[in-house]
């Protein structure tokens, strides 16, 4: 009897689990990314005594990710990703000129400042996973930083990683909130981390020799 009762139960879940799927394969949900992230920098940073120009590229907006392997879920990055990064920087000095190219690899029209910082996307990933009987929701971004001065000479040059899971992802029940959050969260960790080495490296000594 107890042996027909697991039974039962487990033909329940692989139905379930197989209604799930079909109704996310014929539901794609889309979950467009705010960009008023809440990024915790440390406090009483010392300012970078130099005029910074923050060179945008914007093809990084309105970057519409899918979710792979499996489908269903399509993020819409608008300009979260440029907004932050013009926060970030200008946190780092006190004299920041921001130019957003909209064509990419053209140079910034940036001669009025003492160096160039330019982030680059080098790699984002949107995993949507079948773990047992949950589905995980795992998002990476990649984002290249570099300082060059005002004659082209590289100061400084980092790749950081933000990265965050969530899980049990249900689409039906606020899968579109818990999208937008893990996004946010991934976003939040990257900037954190590129704040923290951009400002711990000293790299601006050079410049001002």
């Amino acid at each position: 009897m107890l042996a027909i009762i697991r039974m039962r139960i487990s033909i329940a879940r692989l139905l379930f689990l197989v209604f799930l799927a079909a109704m996310t394969s014929a539901c794609t949900i889309h979950a467009n990314i705010p960009n008023n992230y809440d990024v915790t920098y440390p406090k009483d940073t010392e300012k970078i005594p130099l005029r910074i120009g923050l060179c945008l590229d914007s093809s990084i907006d309105n970057i519409d990710l899918p979710s792979t392997p499996r489908g269903g879920l399509v993020v819409h990055m608008n300009d979260s990703l440029t907004r932050n990064a013009e926060l970030m920087v200008k946190r780092m000095s006190n004299i920041v000129i921001v130019d957003k190219r909209n064509v990419t690899n053209m140079p910034c029209d940036l001669k009025s400042v003492d160096v160039i910082i330019t982030p680059v996307v080098t790699s984002m990933r949107l995993h949507l996973l079948q773990e047992n009987f949950n589905q995980v929701l795992d998002f990476m971004i990649s984002i290249k930083w570099s300082v060059v001065d005002s004659g082209g000479k590289t100061l400084y040059v980092n790749t950081f990683i933000g990265q965050h899971s969530c899980e049990p992802y249900r689409p039906l029940f606020g899968g579109k909130e818990m999208a937008k959050e893990c996004v946010q969260r991934a976003v939040e960790g990257h900037f954190r981390k590129a704040y923290e080495g951009i400002m711990t490296t000293k790299w601006w000594s050079q410049a001002i020799k």
